[in-house]
């Protein structure tokens, strides 16, 4: 999805009753985060028979090397866990094309070449990047019922942030367009996940930050001064918390 063509696919999220549309961003650690995911897969019940659901996250999911097989768990993985409990639920997924990645080759769109134990690697269409650094590669995440990829124009990419902005963009015209009720979910998370809830405080949104998950997220659940000042934080510690919460939003 190129440029602000994007912006059809809040269009695509409207069902539901119009007191019952409530738009929830999924959002934290990748990479870095460590833990086994059970702790985090269990949030997904928090979902379970909240009514008109957009679930907006992610759309990669990474995979161990060398075989690719096993998943790294994060935050991405929650999306189609969410689907499984809410099957009325919708999820999109987000994956921007990051610029250095693609180039175009005989057998169609190379999204990563990387060199490998001195061997050329090819990732082709499910791949979109390579991180051997890390010991993982990352691909596109089955399962959502909507994934996009992201890039500015034709010819140029996008960085990761961007994921960011285009769900803050396709969230405020479900809001102005629709009459979504509006949150975003923390759980762990880095300095692009800082950024994230930096800006969900800023525009007024709801931020739900789940406490012991680690990292930023854990930084400011326990930051009493950042609480007191932004009350449109709030800060839940499990699942069953975090649902309540979600249908009092959605009421």
């Amino acid at each position: 999805m190129v440029g602000e063509k994007s912006s059809i696919i809040p269009l695509l999220m409207v069902r539901g009753k119009k007191s019952k549309r409530l738009a929830v961003r999924i959002t934290g650690g990748c990479g870095f985060m460590e833990e086994d995911g059970k702790s985090l897969y269990r949030y997904a019940n928090a979902f379970k028979n909240i009514e008109g659901l957009v679930v907006i996250g992610g759309g990669t999911r990474m995979l161990n090397l060398p075989e690719c097989k096993t998943i790294r768990p994060g935050i991405t993985e929650l999306l189609p866990r969410i689907k499984k409990v809410n099957p009325s639920a919708q999820t999109v997924g987000i994956a921007p094309r990051i610029e250095e990645e693609s180039t175009p080759d005989e057998e169609g769109m190379v999204m990563s070449m990387e060199m490998l134990d001195d061997r050329i690697v090819f990732f082709h269409h499910h791949h979109i990047r390579h991180e051997a650094s890390v010991g993982y590669v990352t691909a596109f995440m089955p399962g959502n019922d909507i994934l996009v990829q992201i890039q500015k124009d034709v010819d140029t990419g996008c960085k990761w942030f961007d994921e960011v902005m285009t769900a803050v963009h396709w969230m405020r015209l479900m809001q102005e367009e629709a009459d979504f009720k509006l949150a975003t979910v923390f759980y762990n998370g880095g300095s692009t996940t800082e950024r994230e809830l930096l800006m969900t405080v800023r525009l007024g949104w709801p931020a739900i930050l789940i406490k012991g998950s680690g990292r930023v997220t854990d930084k400011y659940a326990n930051d009493a001064e950042f609480l007191a000042a932004n009350p449109n934080v709030i800060v839940v510690e499990t699942p069953r918390q975090l649902q309540k919460v979600l249908e009092a939003m959605n009421k």
